[in-house]
């Protein structure tokens, strides 16, 4: 599964530039492209329910994610990349799809 994820978004890099990576069941209730993002910004949201990706944060950054609570604020399935963070995804996606990644058992393949 976690190949498959990779190699598909290996397919679509060339497109992957200055980026909104947007999960396929978002329904966004305001227009979030109005203003230039300049840094790379996980977007999040409260929730209540079990099993969404809830985040911890410190200075503004994402410490820690954790899927066992029920409430707080979770991953919303929008994310902005900055063109230099871009490249540097680009470069490790193309390390991991490599087979010495692929056979190894220690390594999850995950960006």
């Amino acid at each position: 599964m976690i190949f498959n994820e990779n190699y598909d978004f290996y397919k679509a890099s060339d497109f992957f530039s200055d980026s909104f990576v947007i999960d396929c069941d978002v329904v966004l209730n305001e227009n979030i492209f109005l203003e230039k993002q300049i840094l790379s910004t996980y977007y999040c949201i409260p929730r209540n329910t079990k099993g969404e990706w809830y985040v911890t944060c410190k200075d503004n950054l994402i410490t820690h994610i954790d899927t066992s609570i029920s409430n707080g604020l979770a991953l919303l399935g929008i994310s902005y990349f900055c063109l230099n963070d871009c490249v540097k995804i680009k470069e490790n996606l193309k390390k991991i799809l490599q087979p010495i990644y692929l056979l190894d058992k220690n390594c999850i393949g995950i960006i």
